[in-house]
């Protein structure tokens, strides 16, 4: 088989660059609070499923009561939910508090490629929460179909289309469903790279194929200070394949954020469902840089999630040696390949795998 080049973008670097140059993860709500009130959160299937198990996050309740959840077509025109699909699920008031919970028996028949909505109301009494959801800053927006969170008085209000929903799905046989459109992560978080390089974060990875990486497209930043910065590629025995070329920042984006490039001197082929380390490490600079990651509830959520699954990992190098990868948690760095393994065909130019 030949390398050919990539013929498009894969993985949602865009969905995670919205939350990171917005700070802190899950930095925003919807309220349900009030008689009549519903709040929907907007996603699409990527293939025909019938999820079952919706995991979703309560921010802060004040007063508890049942939280009834179930899922919605949209109407074509508008956008609006619609038409219930499947069955209702009830978190009874009793479970209700601030944390992650997860509702069964929705058994809701969708369709690839088609709009749905999480639609959340009271079934009786009211109560009032709020739910989780994600939210971008400065323009930057989430590169998914019909993403939004939207809120229901006595009609529809106008969509957030700088919010996109953090949920989860699954099959009644516990199967993880992945979305376009959802952030199945609890929070969003940093950590420091000291300033004399000797910590590394990494992203530790295995690709469904064979493919040429030629550096990574990465999300980090710091408050103060300029620095400089780069990726370097290690075998996972920790054996460095490729350094990388040291790029100068600023802290100039949005917030204290950048998302950037940072290349390989050297490409590397990294072999099919074998695992590598792709990390960024801080060769000089004034303050500390900081590498964003997320955290996520459980180890299966990452499955939920449209950015790799369990086959993308934290992984950090501090006290001169490797520590143990972290299954609940992903750093924001994606490899770039700029060519991949087939039956026929020549090289190209890189393009992203984000999972």
């Amino acid at each position: 088989m030949a390398l050919v080049s990539v013929p498009f973008t894969l993985g949602d670097q865009y969905i995670v660059g919205a939350v990171a140059m917005n700070g802190a993860g899950g930095n925003a709500t919807l309220a349900l609070n009030a008689t009549n009130v519903k709040q929907a959160m907007a996603f699409c299937p990527p293939y025909d499923v019938t999820p079952d198990v919706v995991g979703f996050e309560i921010a802060a309740v004040t007063t508890a009561q049942d939280v009834r959840v179930q899922i919605y077509s949209l109407d074509q025109i508008t956008g609006d939910p619609t038409t219930a699909v499947g069955s209702a699920g009830t978190l009874a008031s009793a479970s209700v508090t601030a944390g992650w919970h997860e509702v069964s028996g929705l058994n809701a028949a969708l369709t690839a490629g088609q709009p749905y909505a999480l639609v959340f109301d009271w079934p009786g009494t009211v109560g009032d929460i709020t739910l989780r959801v994600y939210s971008a800053a400065g323009g930057t927006r989430p590169n998914v179909r019909s993403t939004w969170g939207q809120a229901y008085t006595t009609a529809w209000q106008a969509k957030s289309t700088g919010t996109f929903p953090c949920f989860y799905l699954e099959t009644a046989a516990g199967v993880a469903i992945p979305v376009w459109g959802t952030a199945a992560f609890r929070s969003w978080t940093s950590a420091s790279l000291a300033a004399a390089g000797t910590t590394e974060i990494a992203l530790r990875f295995k690709a469904p194929f064979r493919g040429e990486c030629v550096g990574c497209f990465a999300y980090h930043g710091n408050a103060a200070g300029d620095w400089r910065i780069k990726t370097k590629l290690y075998s996972d025995a920790g054996t460095l394949l490729s350094d990388g070329y040291a790029v100068d920042e600023d802290q100039s984006a949005e917030n204290g954020f950048s998302a950037g490039y940072l290349f390989l001197s050297t490409p590397i082929t990294v072999e099919i469902d074998s695992w590598y380390k792709l990390s960024l490490q801080q060769t000089q600079g004034s303050g500390n840089e900081a590498v964003f990651h997320m955290l996520y509830d459980a180890a299966k959520h990452l499955d939920g999630d449209p950015m790799g699954g369990q086959n993308f990992h934290y992984q950090e190098y501090s006290s001169g040696a490797w520590q143990a990868a972290v299954a609940t948690q992903r750093p924001a760095i994606f490899p770039v390949f700029r060519s991949i393994d087939t039956a026929a065909g020549g090289g190209g130019l890189a393009h992203i795998i984000g999972g």
